[in-house]
């Protein structure tokens, strides 16, 4: 059985930004996102049993929170990218 302390943390670049996700399993891509002013952190005990079921979870840190770069203007159109 999948745990917490399988997942893997990443960055990435978005539009120039330095962006962190949290990442596990295999399957089917699952996208989590956190709710305001909080961390991919939240996720951190459900992805092992998402992961058991088969899904791909991908746990982003948006820009300005957590372990993910901000640049000022903030704008949103990066994290639909």
């Amino acid at each position: 059985m999948k745990s917490t302390e399988d997942i893997v943390g990443r960055y990435l670049r978005v539009d120039g930004t330095r962006v962190h996700y949290d990442e596990l399993g295999e399957g089917t891509p699952l996208v989590l996102i956190h709710t305001l002013y909080a961390c991919s952190l939240e996720w951190t005990r459900i992805m092992p049993m998402l992961a058991e079921r088969g899904f791909h979870c991908v746990a982003l840190d948006l820009p300005g929170n957590s372990r993910s770069y901000c640049r000022f203007p903030l704008r949103i159109d990066p994290v639909g990218a």
